[in-house]
């Protein structure tokens, strides 16, 4: 027969609470850093397109 003490239920109800709140944070962290990247790609890619229209405006300035 097995035997449970209110000690040992707080304990292993502690512990789930502690690895819930772990996984939990791992997921907001995931999520922020998910959102940062994507605001950062759009201005990226928007940097490289200027560049590389200056470099074609340079070039056919030179033409000229």
């Amino acid at each position: 027969m097995l035997s449970f003490s209110l000690g040992n239920i707080i304990f292993q109800f502690m512990i789930m609470i502690i690895l819930f709140l772990i996984f939990l944070a791992i997921i907001v962290i995931a999520v922020l850093f998910i959102k940062k990247q994507m605001q950062h790609a759009p201005k990226q890619r928007n940097k490289e397109i200027l560049d590389k229209l200056d470099e074609i405006s340079k070039k056919l300035d030179q033409r000229k």
